[in-house]
């Protein structure tokens, strides 16, 4: 087998008028160009119509282990700097209101988030 031939200097820069585009990091580290791109698509909770979160505020591990022990599927998160357990999401406002008292009534503060 023939080994590779090294390319010479004048290697073509695609149809892009020989510039190089600029880059910028979109979301989840994923690069986009400078020019007008579409927007990212929606989230896996979007798609299923999941729009409104029920969140717990829990910055120490023994209330976050108090929340799963209620809600063994909730997850920490960071909303707004904040670390919070995501106890539900639904796709109505009323369910997602149900879920955030039934956790006041279990003595935890919640709140709904509407994700657009």
């Amino acid at each position: 087998m023939a080994p590779l031939q090294v390319p010479g200097g004048n290697i073509p820069l695609g149809s892009g008028g020989g510039s190089i585009p600029n880059l910028t990091a979109g979301p989840a580290g994923v690069s986009q160009t400078s020019a007008e791109m579409p927007p990212p698509p929606p989230s896996h909770a979007a798609m299923l119509g999941l729009v409104y979160r029920v969140f717990v505020p829990a910055a120490d591990t023994a209330t976050q282990a108090q929340v799963r022990a209620i809600v063994g599927d909730a997850f920490r998160v960071n909303l707004n700097g904040q670390t919070m357990m995501q106890v539900g999401a639904y796709a109505d406002q009323a369910t997602a209101e149900a879920k955030a008292a039934e956790m006041v009534a279990q003595g935890f503060e919640a709140r709904v988030e509407r994700n657009p």
